[in-house]
């Protein structure tokens, strides 16, 4: 009696346990998957997905299954009524978010809740003012910077910006007025666009009348292509200088229909240190799985390389925590020394990295290393 009675006790026991070894570790999503920039989570989800089924057929994280909850939010209030579901209904054990406007509302809410956010998005700024927010893509501080010493360099000394109205517009200027005017360049007029606004006139007619040298141009791929369209009406087609370039300004998403020889005929971009074309055997590797996952051509391949590796980093940071506490989390996040498809990164205790850039040209009818 007594062993039928011990071994029914040890039967309760691992049941009652079977249901916490099998609960997932949580990822909460929040990105464009509809609207203008829906091509952005298009690309982002699927490398995500790719990294989550090769970790869950590993084993998943110390025998946990990864579960994405996927949130759909093109702008930060969106994003923040979406990190706020996410986080007090689904109680995730991470946030990530897409895209800067996105980063930008969830990171509120993030700060607010103490949980961990990992943000796609080439502003660090997010990262750099809160305790609960990481971010690893490109740096538009580096890239805005280069491209200042490239225009000075090509004799453009005199630019105008034109930027979507976002904070990636507003810490590119800011840094070119720390770099490029302070090595004699000046900034002779600056317009910002509200995204998905049909009118780009009023604010290329205000650029041409100030007769720029060149035009530094930020905005997202479906904006770029509007504009350059109206520019081309307007009859204004100066040098550009694009950052975060073949995610933006130079996608061919921002030239499609348009004449982009015409266009790029004197263009320069900001664009990741990994060249794509001259490719590294994991970055190949990925491609060629992400591509054949997904049916189609990424857009923006080392980008895709990243978010790739970002779950892995979120993964590396969460085996090593014995239970899944935020704070736990947090510290090995600040931890992050990794390498993988796109390249290595490591956070030397803060949270965030700026991985190395460089410009490119538009050249013989394709973009090539500058100079």
């Amino acid at each position: 009696m007594n062993k039928t009675l011990a071994l029914l006790t040890l039967m309760l026991a691992l049941v009652a346990c079977a249901p916490e070894q099998q609960k997932p570790f949580t990822v909460g999503i929040v990105a464009p998957l509809s609207g203008g920039n829906a091509w952005i989570g298009e690309f982002v989800i699927n490398s995500l997905e790719l990294a989550k089924e090769e970790l869950n057929a590993e084993g998943g994280i110390n025998g946990k299954p990864i579960l994405f909850i996927l949130e759909d939010a093109d702008n930060a209030a969106k994003a923040t009524t979406a990190a706020q579901k996410i986080i007090g209904q689904d109680n995730v054990n991470i946030l990530y978010s897409v895209t800067t406007p996105v980063t930008a509302g969830a990171s509120t809410v993030a700060e607010q809740s103490s949980v961990p956010l990992f943000g796609f998005t080439s502003v660090s700024t997010y990262a750099k003012k809160n305790t609960w927010v990481f971010s690893d893509l490109r740096d538009v501080v580096q890239e805005c910077k280069l491209l200042g010493e490239a225009a000075l360099t090509n004799g453009h000394a005199k630019i105008a910006f034109l930027g979507n109205d976002a904070d990636f517009s507003v810490e590119c200027v800011d840094t070119l007025k720390t770099t490029f005017v302070l090595n004699g360049g000046q900034i002779i007029a600056n317009e910002m666009k509200p995204a998905n606004d049909p009118d780009a006139r009023t604010a290329v007619t205000k650029l041409k009348e100030a007769n720029p040298d060149a035009i530094v141009l930020f905005c997202w791929p479906p904006d770029c292509n509007l504009i350059f369209k109206q520019m081309l009406e307007l009859d204004f087609v100066p040098p550009f200088y694009l950052p975060v370039g073949l995610a933006s300004g130079a996608n061919p998403a921002a030239v499609k229909d348009l004449d982009k020889d015409k266009l790029w005929k004197t263009a320069y971009a900001g664009e990741q240190w990994l060249n794509p074309d001259q490719p590294t055997p994991a970055f190949s590797e990925f491609r060629t799985k992400a591509e054949n996952r997904m049916k189609k051509s990424l857009l923006g391949p080392v980008d895709a390389a990243i978010a790739y590796d970002d779950l892995y980093e979120i993964a590396l940071a969460a085996r090593n925590c014995p239970e899944f506490t935020n704070e736990c989390l947090r510290n090995q996040l600040s931890q992050t020394d990794y390498t993988g498809a796109a390249g290595h990164i490591a956070f030397n205790g803060k949270h965030y990295a700026a991985r190395p850039a460089r410009v490119i040209q538009y050249k013989g009818g394709k973009w090539a290393p500058y100079p």
